[in-house]
Formats: structure tokens, C-alpha cells, sequence
């Protein structure tokens, strides 16, 4: 497959995709046959087994892009999100228990909203380092991708986008996914080479 997007100077540059459907089979069938076996272990390998499939079948200028990540550095990423995710849960609830026993349960329903509240900020700051993990990882000619900020802003954004689409129930959801989406974008980078995203 084949494809051009416009390049420098109005110039189009060819994208082409060599993978053939066939192979992509075969690896999805032994990434779902090993997942199995380890108990849905082997997952974070079988992720990057495709990645690397599908980038390294991927040319942009001729040059084929390259995958760089490891399946034990999805695992680490993984364990760390279940700490710091596990981190306000296991806290509320022994705070909750002091709050009942003290006689302050009318005090339990606004710590869960502000836990709630902190699990949707992290769970932004997740979106924006697992994209920053894949950009790091994917490289091109030796360069490489990347994002300019760690993701507590985008976290922040994310928080206040969601609280929006839920007060108005749903109906800015075309709004909120655009404007994420821009955010992300906007601090996305290749080489020196920055992202620019403008979606409506």
C-alpha cells in the first residue's frame, strides 16, 4: 500500500507499507498462543511484537521507520501505574474506615470525589507519557520522537475537558476529543522538528 503526504515545498513524499496480511496473521496467532500460555504476561512483548511490525513495514522517503521499545519496559510502565493508581485507593480506604469509626462518615462521599477527581488527573498524565513513550521509541534515519513536557499540564487539561463533557452529558464530546487531541499534538516533537495540530 501507498500513499503521499506533501512535503517540503509542496514537494509529496511517498509513505508505503510493505506488510502483508499473511505475516501480520501468523504473528498475532503466536503473540495470542505465548499470552495464553503465560497468562497474559507475555501481552506486553506481544504489543511490541507488533510495533515493531508495523513500523519497520513502514517507509516514509524510502527509509523504513524503526520501533525501539522493549516488552519489559511496558511491564515496568505497567507495575508503576498500578502503584501510583493503587496509591489513593488503599489511602482512601483506610481514611475512610478512621473518618467511620470516628463518627465522620457524612465526610467518606467527598474523599471519594476528590480520589475520583485524582485518578482522572493521573489517568490524563498516563494518555500523554504513553504517547511520549511511543514517540520516544520510534525513530527514523536515527532520529528520533519525543514530547516536550512530562504530562502534569496535559493531566490538568484533561481533568477540567472530562468534568466539562460530563456537566454538559456528552454533548461537547466532538470539542473535548479535538482539544486533547491538539494538546497532545501541539507537544509533540521528531528530530528538532516540532508537531502542530489545529483539529476543529
Amino acid at each position: 500500500m501507498d500513499t503521499t503526504t506533501a512535503g517540503v515545498g509542496g514537494v509529496t513524499q511517498p509513505i508505503g507499507f510493505s506488510g502483508r496480511l499473511g505475516s501480520y496473521i501468523g504473528l498475532a496467532a503466536g503473540n495470542l498462543a505465548l499470552t495464553i500460555v503465560t497468562l497474559g504476561t507475555y501481552r506486553f512483548w506481544a504489543k511490541t511484537r507488533v510495533r515493531r511490525f508495523l513500523w519497520e513495514h513502514t517507509t516514509f522517503q524510502g527509509e523504513p521507520l524503526e520501533y525501539r521499545g522493549r516488552g519489559i519496559e511496558k511491564l515496568i510502565g505497567a507495575l508503576i501505574v498500578f502503584a501510583v493508581l493503587a496509591v489513593p485507593l488503599f489511602g482512601f480506604s483506610i481514611v475512610s474506615a478512621l473518618l467511620s469509626a470516628a463518627g465522620y462518615k457524612e465526610w467518606v462521599p467527598l474523599l471519594l470525589l476528590v480520589v475520583d477527581l485524582a485518578l482522572l488527573y493521573l489517568f490524563g498524565v498516563g494518555l500523554y507519557r504513553s504517547q511520549r513513550y511511543m514517540l520516544s521509541r520510534t525513530a527514523w534515519r536515527g532520529i528520533r520522537g519525543g514530547m516536550l513536557h512530562g504530562g502534569w499540564r496535559y493531566g490538568l487539561s484533561y481533568l477540567k475537558l472530562t468534568l466539562l463533557l460530563a456537566v454538559t452529558l456528552g454533548f461537547t464530546s466532538p470539542f473535548v476529543s479535538t482539544r486533547l487531541w491538539n494538546l497532545r499534538m501541539d507537544d509533540a516533537m521528531f528530530g528538532s522538528a516540532s508537531f502542530s495540530a489545529s483539529a476543529q
